[in-house]
């Protein structure tokens, strides 16, 4: 019986220890305080590093280990009060931006040692690199010391973030394959004929398995990120296509009418900027306009 305790002390000893270098970093951020500190961890699986890769966006268990290193930090610092390890994971995940604004309205009562940003692609891709409301996210982000300590990331590969984002990863956790990563942390250094342009070295820094989740939760996992797919779903394309309809109903009037409109509201183009002015506006809604 002994020897069953000590080994399974072990066992647990050396799951902590599988990411040192990384816990390294953890610890300054999670213990909070005058020097608090924050840390991002992006977790992906597309781009291949040290170990060779199945190359595979999806599938591959990217969210279910972001939720094993989470547990595995409420484990050590006891930092969500009442609440079982695995319990604490289920509030501290996030996939929609409603999502997140609720958390930081919780950290601002009390600091979250571990969030997670789930499919962060999703509301923040490169697409909305120049997104002001993405852009002042990644601002107040890098300022959520006082709110936040772990912040991590999950998406397919860091390419694929916005660049407000991308520039914030300190560690990327790849998963080559599904029960498997690599740690490599990411630091930046001075190229003296660029000073103003910092460089990016990628050093690797470990490998191991990744332990299982327990079935409770996978099913739990599986089920809160279909809704909230569904969520992010209704609110980014239902309502777009909504407001864009609107638009375009707006836009339904004869070039007689959108004239008259034009000169009641102050507006005095010639004839040749009025219609130069009409046909960017069809453009612009993709709309082509009556007659």
């Amino acid at each position: 019986m002994d020897g069953e305790i000590g080994l399974e002390l072990v066992q647990e000893a050396e799951k902590l220890e599988e990411i040192g270098f990384l816990w390294e970093y953890i610890d300054k951020a999670a213990q909070g305080g005058p020097r608090a500190k924050t840390i991002f961890i992006a977790v992906t699986s597309k781009v291949e590093g040290k170990i060779k890769s199945e190359g595979l966006s999806f599938g591959q268990g990217k969210s279910l280990f972001a939720c094993i290193l989470e547990k595995q930090i409420f484990e050590r610092y006891d930092s969500v009060l009442g609440l079982e390890p695995w319990e604490a994971v289920k509030d501290n995940i996030g996939y929609t931006w409603k999502h997140h604004i609720a958390i930081v309205e919780q950290a601002a009562i009390r600091r979250k040692v571990a969030y997670t940003m789930d499919d962060l692609q999703r509301i923040a891709g490169k697409s909305k690199s120049r997104d002001i409301y993405v852009q002042s996210w990644a601002e107040f982000l890098s300022t959520a010391r006082p709110f936040m300590g772990v912040i991590i990331f999950t998406c397919p590969s860091v390419g694929e973030l916005a660049k407000c984002f991308r520039e914030l990863v300190n560690f990327e956790i790849k998963i080559p394959y599904e029960g498997y990563y690599e740690v490599q942390f990411l630091k930046a250094y001075s190229d003296y004929s660029r000073p103003l342009e910092p460089l990016l070295s990628m050093k690797y820094k470990g490998e191991n398995t990744i332990p299982r989740a327990p079935e409770h939760f996978i099913k739990w996992y599986i089920d809160w990120r279909k809704e909230s797919s569904l969520e992010t779903f209704r609110d980014r394309i239902v309502n777009w296509g909504e407001k864009k309809q609107k638009k375009q109903l707006r836009l339904d009037l004869p070039r007689k009418e959108i004239y008259e409109l034009a000169r009641e509201a102050g507006l005095k183009f010639d004839d040749k900027t009025m219609n130069t002015f009409i046909h960017k506006l069809a453009k612009t809604f993709d709309d082509p306009l009556p007659p």
